[in-house]
């Protein structure tokens, strides 16, 4: 599939959720019944505010490899590297890779934005973007619905020796880092 015609799709799609979205979307992951906002890893659901050692318990109790130490960690959860944060001894943001390579990208676009329609926010904007890099580059689009939000990236990374990988990398993410 050409690339212009999955931007174009991708773009008509979030246009057709950011018209759906006055539909009062609602959320476990968003607002669970304590009010809290959520986000699940694996087995484990994690919310903003919950204390450090009560997270690191929970993915240790469900035999999740965690990495890393002080207030960033990354958390093993089948083949994805998911990463949270702490502030204050508190859960400040989480991460939930959507994408793995392999996976038809389209798919997976749908799948999440379908998941967030239904699980997202109330009031959401888009924001497209442009990311050049000695490194590489991509075409980014977030969306933001509060603390809540999706993460779209497309491009190319250039590892020496090897020339230009593709980059596909689907993100959703709660709180702020």
């Amino acid at each position: 599939m050409n690339r212009r015609i999955v931007v174009i799709s991708l773009a008509m799609l979030l246009g057709v959720l950011v018209v759906a979205s006055p539909l009062k979307l609602h959320s476990q992951s968003v607002r669970n019944q304590s009010n809290k906002i959520s986000l699940d890893l694996g087995s484990v659901t994690v919310w903003l505010g919950m204390p450090q050692s009560d997270v690191l318990l929970q993915f240790q109790s469900a035999g999740y490899e965690v990495t890393g130490k002080g207030d960033s960690r990354t958390v093993i959860v089948g083949d994805s590297p998911e990463l949270i944060g702490f502030k204050n001894g508190r859960l400040a943001y989480a991460t939930r890779e959507w994408y793995t390579p392999g996976q038809d990208e389209m798919e997976i676009v749908i799948r999440a934005l379908t998941y967030f329609a239904s699980h997202g926010g109330t009031s959401c904007s888009i924001v497209p973007g442009r990311m050049n890099t000695p490194d590489g580059s991509a075409d980014e689009i977030f969306v933001v619905c509060g603390e809540r939000s999706l993460m779209f990236v497309k491009g190319k990374a250039v590892v020496k020796g090897a020339g230009e990988t593709p980059v596909v990398n689907i993100q959703e993410r709660i709180g702020i880092n």
